[in-house]
């Protein structure tokens, strides 16, 4: 039995200098949980420094040839033994003390996965929630902690845009217990030079995941269904906007017709609550 009660799965494909600003931002986290750094063997090649000297007791590195962060977090899943999991980005900056405080009461519910609230590192002032819409507007992956025997049978898909949403949605369409957090666990920073998600051309695959995830769409109910609905009409709008006015149109066309037009249903998204769209 693991001694760890969280296992963070990092993945670095690229050499990065965030490498080790993350792990100096780390070097204060919990005896009790594990940072997996999961090295792709390009970022080994290229690599000219040693980042990654004196090993603390609870780092470990993974290397293998991943070729993208789902395929990363694949290797991670197989490996890791905690009771929960959770999936960071090397640029990003994570609340530690907020995310070590939201575990525990995680680890004292019977959820199966938490979700906390989030904010751009360049706009401390903007926070976003934990409801259904706010979740399904921004999905990041990385606010999310998954009870690991919850993920069994799960993968990530090989695409370099989307894989984390798809992701999502799959979980999302076997209706998770979720307990959510209104503190800010997670910052995160955006178009970070050299990421995926700032290199547009990938933006077939964004394609690819719509098409992929409307099976989850369909096979979800209630407030998992709406969350999953927002997250495709938000994936229209952003192939408007980076693919352009044929390829968003095309994705909105078969979006209508793969759902039978249940994306257009009103009702999947009605407000259940006086407070917004809770889970």
């Amino acid at each position: 039995m693991s001694k760890y009660n969280l296992d963070v799965v990092i993945p670095v494909l690229m050499p990065s200098e965030y490498l080790t600003q993350m792990r100096n931002h780390l070097a204060t986290i919990n005896s009790n949980v594990r940072i997996n750094y999961v090295l792709d063997f390009m970022y080994c090649k290229q690599s000219d420094q040693k980042p990654i000297k004196n090993l603390r007791a609870n780092e470990r590195i993974i290397t293998g040839k991943f070729g993208s962060p789902g395929f990363a977090r694949n290797e991670a899943l197989t490996l890791c033994d905690s009771k929960f999991i959770c999936f960071w980005d090397v640029d990003d900056c994570p609340d530690v003390e907020r995310a070590s405080s939201f575990l525990k009461q995680l680890t004292g519910s019977n959820a199966d996965i938490g979700i906390g609230s989030w904010n751009y590192v360049d706009k401390p002032s903007r926070k976003h929630g934990t409801s259904v819409t706010e979740v399904g507007t921004s999905p990041g992956i990385w606010r999310f902690l998954f009870k690991k025997e919850f993920l069994e049978r799960f993968e990530f898909s090989d695409l370099k845009w989307g894989e984390d949403q798809l992701f999502l949605m799959e979980v999302f369409s076997r209706e998770p217990k979720i307990l959510t957090s209104g503190e800010i666990i997670y910052r995160y920073r955006q178009n970070t030079l050299g990421s995926l998600t700032s290199q547009k051309r990938h933006v077939m695959d964004l394609f690819e995941c719509l098409k992929r995830g409307v099976k989850s769409f369909v096979l979800s109910e209630r407030n998992y269904r709406k969350c999953c609905g927002i997250m495709l009409l938000r994936q229209v709008f952003s192939l408007y906007k980076y693919g352009g006015f044929f390829l968003g149109s095309k994705a909105f066309i078969y979006l209508i017709f793969s759902t039978r037009a249940m994306i257009l249903n009103p009702a999947v998204f009605v407000r259940t609550t006086t407070k917004g769209m809770g889970w």
